[in-house]
């Protein structure tokens, strides 16, 4: 997620107009948290263990990365 916030904040190096502030990108990782756990199988419950922490970790960064994609597109391409 830090490399995310990163190359977001590089954007800022090709144009000014493109800044991305840091309590957004909070704000877009915290709803990326919340959000996922409708999207993951697992449903909750369990008992933990890491096979279930590994898979509740790739589900957070596969819809973060994918969440971030769409929030970048649209500060991109919107006036």
């Amino acid at each position: 997620s830090a490399l995310l916030y990163f190359v977001l904040n590089d954007f800022a190096s090709v144009d000014p107009m493109y800044q991305f502030s840091l309590d957004s990108y909070v704000d877009l990782f915290v709803t990326s948290i919340e959000n996922s756990r409708d999207r993951d199988r697992g449903g909750g419950g369990g008992g933990g263990g890491s096979d279930e922490l590994a898979e509740r970790i790739a589900a957070i960064n596969t819809f973060h990365t994918y969440e971030v994609y769409k929030y970048t597109c649209r500060g991109l391409f919107e006036r």
